[in-house]
């Protein structure tokens, strides 16, 4: 009876460790260069304290632009997150952009409607290469 006790227990702990869906309270990005670019951008781990958007956004003189492709993320934690854009508008220098979905629930309205989260006084927002060689 002890060995499940203790057993349950471990387990227990591991998941909370791991990040078992719980409570996040500051959003954050990770994303590497992406070699081997086919338009598909991979981000690798997001974590969000509320639902939201991942955007991707060009490189407006060192500051995310446009919006080239998004996906939507729950609260917690997600990885390998794909988002699709159009390779022709791609500028060598990216940036992943974690958004609210603070205007109409579940529908994308970009920068103005849905604002990148903040964290630390800070949008979420990190940049990354992308090869655009063919």
């Amino acid at each position: 009876m002890h060995r499940w006790f203790a057993a349950g227990f471990m387990l227990a702990l591991l998941l909370t460790a791991c990040g078992s869906g719980g409570a996040v309270e500051q959003g954050s990005v990770s994303i590497s260069n992406q070699e081997g670019y086919d338009g598909v951008i991979v981000v690798e781990r997001i974590e969000s304290p509320a639902d939201g958007w991942i955007a991707i956004h060009v490189n407006e003189g060192g500051v995310p632009g446009q919006v080239l492709g998004f996906s939507q993320v729950k609260a917690g934690v997600s990885e390998a997150v794909e988002v699709v854009i159009d390779p022709g508008q791609a500028t060598a220098l990216l940036f992943a952009v974690l958004h609210e979905d603070s205007g109409i629930e579940g529908l994308y309205e970009g920068p103005d409607g849905d604002p990148p989260m903040v964290a630390n006084g800070e949008p979420v927002s990190v940049p990354f290469g992308v090869d655009l060689t063919p």
